[in-house]
C-alpha cells in the first residue's frame, strides 16, 4: 500500500519552522538531511487499548519490537477471566514500559449510573489497580460517554487525565474539529482522540492522521490518541485490527521519530503527574436484604431503562445463538412483562439478569446465607435460574445454575433456594435462560433471604424430566461414584439443549479421561490385587489416549512378569489356567490346558496368549453379558451376543457400552432408581 502523499505544512508551522532554521543557522548548527530536519515540530502519537481484551498481547510483542509503549486501559473486574489479559500479563507489561490505566471495574457507562454507582465504578477499579502494583494515572472512558458529573468523578477519584473519542478529525467524522489534541491538553480529563479503530479502518487511514497532525494541525505542538480494542487477523471483532495492519502501521511510524520528529509515547507520559493515592469508596456499597425484603430494584420491569431494557436489568449470554428481547403487554402483573425468543441455537445460553454491577441495581448478599430466587414464566422450552457472584473486587463469575424446569404454558412460579453464598462474595445476579430455541416470558422476580421469605405462591413446577437420574445412573455405572450438581447441571444443559442424545453423552463420558483410569485401576484390582502407583497409571492412561486398544491393555496386564510371578507363579500352567477363571469363568478343559502350555514352552509369548484370550469369542460373550447385566440389569435377548461380538473384538467394549446407556430402556432404569 502506497504511503499517504505528503500535504504543505499549514502556515503556523511554516513560521515556526523557519525561525527555528535561522536560530540555526546563527549558532552553525547544520541540518541532520532534508528529510529529517530538527525543525520539524515534534508531533506525539499514543497507541491505546480498551477493556483488557487477550488479544492484545500480540499488539504488546509488536510494540516492544520497535521499542514503543502503549496505554492499556484496564478493567479490572475483567481480568484474569477466560479470554481477557491476566494479572500476570499486565505485571509484565508494565515492568517493560507500558502503562496500566483504568476503564471502571465492569465498563460501566458513567452517564447512566447513579452518582454512588459511578464513583464505585471508577475509584474501585483505580484503587483495585494501584493495589496490584500499578502506577495508575489516565482513564478511558467505557463508550467514551462523558458528562461534567463524569468527569468530576474521575478527577476526585485520583486520575490525572481521561481520554475521549470521536474529537479529531479522520475521513470517518468530525469534520472541522481539528487534527490533533495539543500539548498541554485544553481539558485533561477530556483529552480529544479520533474516532476508535476498526475492521474498516485501513492502513492508509492510519497514516493520514499522522500526517495530518504533523501537517495540518493549527498549533504549535501536536497529540494524536489512537484508539484500539481487539487484534487479530480473523475478523474476531467489529472493532478488531489485523496484526498485519497494525504491523506495517508501527513499522512506518518507527521511521518517522528520524524523517518527521514524530515519536510515541504513553498517556501518562505526555500530561505528566505524581500517581496519587488510592481513594476508597468502600463504604457506599449497599447492604444485603433483610428478613422478608424483596433485594431486587424493578422486580415487575414496569420501569423502562436505557436502550430499551427495563431499568436494572440487561439481557446477557454466551455462545452461539440468537435472541431477541422485548417488552410486551400485559404483564403478569402491571403493564410489562419481558419475552425473550431464541430463533437460532448452536449452544450456550441468553437471559435476562439484573445488570452486572457494584450495587446499584445487582443485590449485595452475605457468605454463608441461602436465597430464594423467583420469578413468574411461560415457556415453550426447559429454562432454569443462571447464577452470577460478584466478587470483593467487582469481578462477576459464572457461579451455578438450577435444575431444569418444563415449559409452561400459563404463568408458573419458579422457586429454588441457593446453595450458601461462598466466602469473599458480595454481590448476586440471576436470571432464567433458554438453553434451545423457544419463547420465554418472564415477570414479578424476587430474591429473599432464606430467613424469612415469604411463601411461594402457587405450586412450583416440576423440574424437567430425565436429566438428572439418567445422569447419576451414568456416573455411577462408567466412574463407580455419583454425579456433582454441576455435572448434572452440565450435561442437563446440553441434553435440553440438543442435538446431543444419551448416546452421545454416554459415548463422550466414556472417552474421557477419567473413564479411562477408572478401566485401568480395575485392571490392576482385577489382575494384580492392588491399587495403580501414580506412574503406572499415567503410563496406561496417556497409551490408552494414544490410541491403544483396551485389549492391548487387558493383554499387559494379565502377560506382565507381575502377573505371571504373584497369579501365575511363574509356571505356564497355573497362569494359563487362572486365564480360563478370569476371562472365560470357567476351569480349562484338559486338552485346552496342555495345548497353551506346549505354545508357551515353544516360544510362544504370553503377550500373544493374553491377547487371543481376551478377543476369543467365548470371552466377548462373557464381555458382552457383563455388560448388559451392568447397564440394563438383565442378560442379552436372543441373538444379541453374535450381533454385538464383532464390533466389541473390533472396537473395544466402549462400542456396546455406549448403545447400551444410549437407548431408552437405560433411561427408563434411570427414572426408576430411587
Amino acid at each position: 500500500m502506497n504511503t499517504p502523499t505528503r500535504e504543505h505544512r499549514s502556515p503556523v508551522l511554516r513560521r515556526v519552522a523557519v525561525i527555528a532554521g535561522l536560530a540555526m543557522a546563527i549558532t552553525g548548527i547544520q541540518a541532520v538531511s532534508a528529510n529529517a530536519l530538527p525543525t520539524d515540530p515534534e508531533t506525539t502519537i499514543s497507541i491505546t487499548f480498551d477493556d483488557s481484551n487477550a488479544d492484545q498481547q500480540a499488539a504488546v510483542n509488536i510494540l516492544d519490537s520497535h521499542g514503543m509503549k502503549g496505554t492499556f486501559y484496564t478493567v479490572s473486574g475483567f481480568v484474569d477471566a477466560p479470554n481477557y489479559l491476566t494479572r500476570a500479563q499486565l505485571t509484565a507489561m508494565q515492568a517493560n514500559g507500558h502503562e496500566i490505566g483504568g476503564h471502571t471495574v465492569t465498563h460501566a457507562d458513567l452517564t447512566t449510573s447513579s452518582a454512588t454507582e459511578a464513583r464505585r465504578q471508577v475509584c474501585n477499579d483505580r484503587a483495585t489497580l494501584l493495589d496490584w502494583g500499578f502506577q495508575v494515572r489516565s482513564f478511558a472512558y467505557p463508550f467514551a460517554s462523558v458528562n461534567d458529573a463524569a468527569r468530576a468523578i474521575v478527577s476526585d477519584c485520583g486520575y490525572n487525565n481521561a481520554r475521549g473519542l470521536g474529537d479529531v478529525e479522520t475521513r470517518f467524522g468530525c469534520a472541522g474539529c481539528g487534527f490533533a489534541e495539543e500539548i498541554p491538553p485544553g481539558d485533561p480529563f477530556v483529552l480529544k482522540a479520533p474516532d476508535q479503530q476498526d475492521s474498516t479502518w485501513t492502513l492508509q487511514d492510519l497514516q493520514t492522521t499522522v500526517i495530518n497532525a504533523e501537517e495540518r494541525r493549527t498549533t504549535a505542538t501536536g497529540w494524536i490518541v489512537l484508539t484500539f480494542h481487539h487484534l487479530c487477523d480473523n475478523a474476531c471483532d467489529a472493532l478488531a485490527i489485523s496484526s498485519t495492519v497494525f504491523g506495517q502501521f508501527t513499522d512506518w511510524l518507527a521511521e518517522r521519530a528520524t524523517t518527521e520528529n514524530t515519536h510515541v509515547r504513553t498517556v501518562g507520559e505526555v500530561v505528566g503527574g505524581a500517581v496519587k493515592p488510592a481513594v476508597s469508596v468502600a463504604g457506599i456499597t449497599p447492604p444485603a436484604p433483610g428478613p422478608g425484603v424483596n433485594g431486587l430494584l424493578n422486580p415487575s420491569l414496569e420501569t423502562a431503562g436505557a436502550g430499551g431494557a427495563p431499568q436494572c436489568w440487561q439481557s446477557y449470554g454466551f455462545g452461539t445463538n440468537t435472541p431477541a428481547f422485548a417488552a410486551v403487554n400485559p404483564g403478569r402483573t402491571g403493564n410489562v412483562a419481558e419475552r425473550m425468543t431464541m430463533s437460532a441455537y448452536t449452544d450456550g445460553d441468553a437471559r435476562l439478569m439484573p445488570v452486572l454491577d457494584l450495587g446499584e441495581c445487582a443485590p449485595t448478599v452475605t457468605p454463608g446465607k441461602t436465597y430464594s430466587l423467583r420469578a413468574w414464566y411461560t415457556s415453550t422450552a426447559p429454562t432454569q435460574f443462571a447464577v452470577y457472584l460478584r466478587s470483593g473486587i467487582g469481578t462477576w463469575q459464572y457461579w451455578t445454575s438450577s435444575p431444569l424446569l418444563v415449559a409452561a404454558t400459563a404463568y408458573t412460579q419458579a422457586e429454588w433456594t441457593s446453595p450458601a453464598i461462598p466466602a469473599g462474595s458480595t454481590g448476586i445476579s440471576f436470571g432464567m435462560n433458554l438453553i434451545s430455541t423457544g419463547t420465554l416470558t418472564t415477570d414479578d422476580y424476587a430474591l429473599y433471604d432464606t430467613v424469612g421469605a415469604p411463601p411461594v405462591t402457587g405450586t412450583p413446577p416440576p423440574p424437567a424430566t430425565g436429566a438428572g437420574p439418567f445422569v447419576q445412573k451414568l456416573y455411577r455405572d462408567f466412574l463407580g461414584r455419583a454425579a456433582t450438581a454441576a455435572e448434572v447441571d452440565r450435561w442437563s444443559i446440553v441434553l435440553a439443549a440438543g442435538p446431543q442424545t444419551h448416546y452421545s453423552v454416554s459415548t463422550e463420558l466414556s472417552r474421557s479421561d477419567e473413564w479411562i483410569s477408572t478401566v485401568v485401576t480395575k485392571f490392576y484390582r482385577d489382575t494384580l490385587g492392588r491399587e495403580p502407583d501414580p506412574a503406572g497409571l499415567a503410563g496406561w492412561v496417556q497409551a490408552a489416549k494414544a490410541g491403544m486398544p483396551v485389549a492391548q491393555i487387558a493383554a499387559g496386564f494379565y502377560a506382565s512378569p507381575e502377573y505371571f510371578g504373584t497369579v501365575g507363579q511363574n509356571n505356564f500352567g497355573t497362569w494359563v489356567s487362572d486365564l480360563y477363571q478370569k476371562l472365560l469363568l470357567r476351569a480349562p478343559d484338559a486338552a485346552g490346558l496342555q495345548g497353551w502350555v506346549t505354545a508357551l514352552q515353544a516360544g510362544m509369548g504370553r503377550d500373544q496368549l493374553a491377547f487371543g484370550f481376551y478377543q476369543a469369542p467365548e470371552t466377548l460373550g462373557v464381555r458382552i453379558t457383563a455388560l448388559y447385566q451392568t447397564l440394563l440389569s438383565r442378560p442379552p435377548e436372543a441373538g444379541a451376543i453374535p450381533n454385538w461380538s464383532p464390533f466389541v473384538r473390533d472396537f473395544g467394549d466402549l462400542v456396546l457400552a455406549a448403545a447400551l446407556a444410549g437407548s431408552a430402556e437405560y433411561n427408563n432404569l434411570a427414572q426408576a432408581t430411587p
